[in-house]
């Protein structure tokens, strides 16, 4: 069986600068996935927040994904299915649409989103753990 594995932006982020904060059994489990994707709109939102100074790495966001051996993966497919999840209500849009990338792709969801992780879906992992 194919195990594939999508990261959120903050995750994707730890794992292109082999961040300590990533957990370790996360990290195996990342590791160990067999088709790993990171979301187009990551590579977005961490520009956005290195062009607002809200993260001091100066890294090519997309190159390094691509190079640690993420598969990028688009929105398009997704965007209709946000209003799908009302439990998502109050969650930032980014991390709403890369939930139903990981819905769309069938694949493990790598976050630190706490609402997220909250849900108790099995498919949810913490990446601080």
């Amino acid at each position: 069986m194919m195990w594939r594995a999508l990261v959120d932006s903050q995750v994707a982020l730890w794992a292109i600068t082999n961040h300590k904060l990533i957990g370790a059994k996360a990290l195996a489990e990342l590791i160990a996935a067999e088709y790993p994707y990171a979301s187009m709109l990551s590579i977005a939102e961490l520009e956005m927040k290195l062009m607002a100074g809200v993260t001091d790495r100066r890294v090519d966001v997309g190159r390094l994904l691509i190079e640690t051996g993420f598969e990028l993966t688009g929105v398009d497919k997704v965007l209709d299915d946000i209003p799908m999840y009302p439990e998502l209500d109050g969650v930032h849009p980014f991390d709403r649409i890369i939930f139903c990338q990981a819905k769309e792709l069938q694949a493990n969801l790598f976050t630190v989103n706490k609402s997220i992780i909250n849900l108790g879906l099995d498919w949810v992992v913490d990446a601080r753990v």
